[in-house]
């Protein structure tokens, strides 16, 4: 798949109980799964003729002693891995008071979604050793109906 690797996404957790993630370094650390849509479930002509919102949400936090670079990367595949649909921000964090929830619907993005390829991570910014960067979890990608 053009998304790279595949792996799984962090199991869900509440905001307030962030144990379980990306833990980010000095270097980019990114993670990234690709969601076949019809092995979940939905069908060609649903997702050709209804085109249901595709939702994704991640949460993200730096650390309150290193800035760090946190970049969220979504995109809507066809069969043949044409992007179809793209959404893409990265953002540099000193010292969150508590941690961002990034969010994006797609909608009307055409007939011939097939595949959702989601990557995000990050790197801290002062290449401290250990894991200093970007901590990202909670992520999901959901269809409505």
């Amino acid at each position: 798949m053009t998304c790279g690797l595949k792996s799984a996404l962090s199991a869900p957790v509440t905001p307030s109980t962030r144990s379980t993630g990306i833990f980010s370094s000095s270097r980019w650390c990114r993670k990234s799964q690709v969601i076949d849509l019809r092995a979940e479930g939905y069908w060609e002509e649903l997702l050709d003729t209804t085109q249901p919102k595709i939702v994704v949400k991640d949460w993200y936090a730096g650390r309150s002693d290193a800035g760090c670079l946190y970049q969220l990367h979504v995109k809507l595949l066809s069969e043949h891995e044409d992007v179809l649909a793209e959404f893409q921000r990265s953002h540099s964090l000193s010292f969150p008071l508590c941690p961002p929830q990034l969010s994006h619907t797609f909608s009307n993005y055409g007939p011939g979604a097939r595949f959702v390829c989601f990557e995000h991570g990050g790197q801290d910014t002062l290449f401290w050793k250990g894991w200093y960067g970007v901590r990202v979890t909670n992520s999901s990608v959901t269809v409505e109906p």
